[in-house]
């Protein structure tokens, strides 16, 4: 019995401490042509699988996917063993300069989808150190296992939908397409 209850504790303390870790190296592309819907931009680009471009604020993003067993601690994700590269202003190209942050910003979210889940790390591979410009070059993550579990749903429910209440009726459709729904018919 004392066994079973040390496994259980162990179990326990493993489970709420365990973490996910990582490393990753970014593979910088020098000021490369991008093409929104409208425009082109002449910007520092990587990993097309990992690079986001927001063309309103002209900023970049990485962006990395991890499939995860279980929901992640969302604000539990630490940066760490950043190695930086100084470039000019000239390299950024069309990047907004009033639009980098000073320092990584961080974030991390749960994502379910297909009955898979994911933990999405956002940060900005670009800050802005005392006017002098640096991008990342590589970089360590770790995040902390939700103690919630799989009972964590990663979003906020909503308590006052006007869908919430009333009456619902289901119907059969043998072919996919659009239906007028008349009043006659209900």
């Amino acid at each position: 019995m004392k066994k079973l209850f040390l496994f259980t504790v162990f179990l326990i303390s493993f489970t709420i401490q365990s973490q996910v870790n990582g490393n990753f190296s970014i593979n910088w592309n020098e000021k490369t042509n991008y093409s929104s819907s409208d425009f082109t931009f002449k910007i520092p680009t990587f990993q097309a699988e990992n690079f986001y471009f927001d063309s309103d604020k002209k900023v970049i993003q990485f962006n990395l996917k991890l499939s995860t067993s279980t929901y992640l601690d969302e604000n539990s994700i630490k940066i760490t063993n950043t190695i930086y590269e100084v470039v000019s202003k000239e390299q950024l190209g069309d990047l907004d300069l009033k639009n980098i942050p000073i320092q990584i910003n961080t974030i991390s979210k749960n994502i379910k989808a297909r009955n898979k889940i994911y933990n999405l790390i956002i940060l900005s591979p670009i800050i802005n150190e005392n006017n002098s410009f640096k991008r990342l070059k590589s970089f360590s993550y770790s995040i902390n296992n939700s103690i919630a579990g799989d009972s964590y749903r990663g979003f906020n429910t909503l308590s006052n939908s006007v869908l919430r209440t009333g009456d619902w009726y289901r119907f059969y459709v043998e072919k996919s397409g659009v239906y007028k729904i008349t009043k006659s018919f209900l």
